[in-house]
């Protein structure tokens, strides 16, 4: 950007979001061959992580166009990233969470 070199820290977060992105694609693809739908929590930490990598980008961009430190960038995305994986945390680990409840498949009670 500018003459200037990005940080592995703004590398690293592409990758990631690429993987999720791969991810999801894979999903798509074996829902729209097989017929089998991608899961909730996947579609989640996609539509999450791709308003994560939208406003991320905002900022690195906004940041490289004014011609401003860079580094600065960086710490507003990371303000940016732990709120949301805070978010990602409550919905996906912690189980008994309201977001990871709905996000879970509908487990049926057998009745016997």
């Amino acid at each position: 950007m500018g003459g200037k070199n990005v940080s592995s820290f703004i590398w690293i977060l592409a990758l990631l979001f690429l993987y999720d992105f791969i991810w999801i694609l894979n999903d798509l693809v074996m829902w729209i061959l097989k017929k089998r739908e991608p899961r909730r929590v996947q579609l989640f930490w996609f539509i999450l992580n791709l308003f994560t990598f939208l406003v991320c980008g905002f900022i690195f961009l906004l940041y490289g166009f004014l011609g401003k430190d860079l580094q600065n960038a960086e710490v507003w995305i990371l303000l940016v990233l732990v709120p949301v994986s805070l978010i990602d945390f409550y919905g996906t680990v912690i189980e008994t969470s309201s977001l990871s409840k709905r996000l879970s498949p509908i487990q049926e009670v057998s009745s016997q």
